[in-house]
């Protein structure tokens, strides 16, 4: 029996990591701009501290 989803369809959105990890830093530097977080850049899992 199928799973209940209220009318609701589930999709599945195919991203490359490069699209994964632009939409993260873009998320990040938002929150950032904000003032609710230090921007602390993940790549190649080297982790940094940039004060722009």
């Amino acid at each position: 029996m199928a799973k209940e989803t209220r009318g609701i369809k589930a999709s599945m959105i195919e991203l490359t990591e490069a699209q994964v990890k632009k939409e993260v830093e873009d998320h990040l530097k938002l929150l950032m701009k904000s003032g609710r977080l230090w921007y602390v850049r993940l790549n190649a899992g080297v982790f940094g501290r940039h004060h722009n």
